[in-house]
């Protein structure tokens, strides 16, 4: 299914668009797939309870079968909505555009307190100059983290994309001040 709106995503003539449409469609998926499990529980027990068996054991085995289940498809409706998030605020739209420059004053403000913190020196020089490699290694470590996490909630999905959007501010925050603290030519 991944590879499936990957390929929809690459194969797009709107790309942006496309990703929209795969986090709205993945979203709806999960939330569907809560849905039915919600249901089915119910129907299991008003089915499977009686005078023998107790309404709250016969929960717990339904819990515990499909507590894992459950929990990544709470994961996978945030994933969906980040992503078709991510892809709206990208467009044009007349709402995305003000929520960008709403995005971008306050961003703006605290880069410029942060940048006026001090200067990069030799390591923001070495940011700068590996700047995309550095990208590309905090994504995949963050990924790498999601992937071997026990128990992946959702406040473990939101907490990763936190750190990730953190790192690579960080990362950019960085190489920028080295890149105006540089000497020209």
């Amino acid at each position: 299914m991944l590879a499936a709106f990957v390929g929809a995503v690459g194969a797009g003539v709107d790309r942006r668009r496309a990703l929209v449409r795969v986090g709205v469609a993945f979203a709806s998926g999960m939330a569907a797939l809560v849905v039915v499990l919600a249901v089915a529980r119910s129907l299991y027990l008003d089915s499977a309870t009686g005078p023998h068996v107790p309404r709250d054991a016969a929960g717990a085995v339904f819990d515990t079968l499909l507590r894992y289940l459950r929990a990544g498809a709470s994961v996978g409706l945030v994933i969906g909505v980040v992503v078709a998030g991510a892809g709206w605020l990208g467009g044009p739209s007349p709402t995305a555009v003000p929520a960008r420059r709403w995005l971008r004053a306050a961003v703006g403000g605290v880069w410029r307190e942060a940048e006026a913190l001090g200067r990069p020196g030799p390591a923001g020089r070495y940011v700068a100059s590996h700047r995309s490699a550095m990208r590309l290694g905090a994504t995949g470590l963050v990924f790498a983290l999601f992937l071997g996490w026990g128990q992946r909630t959702i406040g473990v999905v939101i907490g990763l994309a936190v750190a990730l959007a953190l790192l690579l501010a960080a990362i950019q925050l960085v190489a920028r001040a080295a890149a105006a603290d540089a000497p020209t030519r």
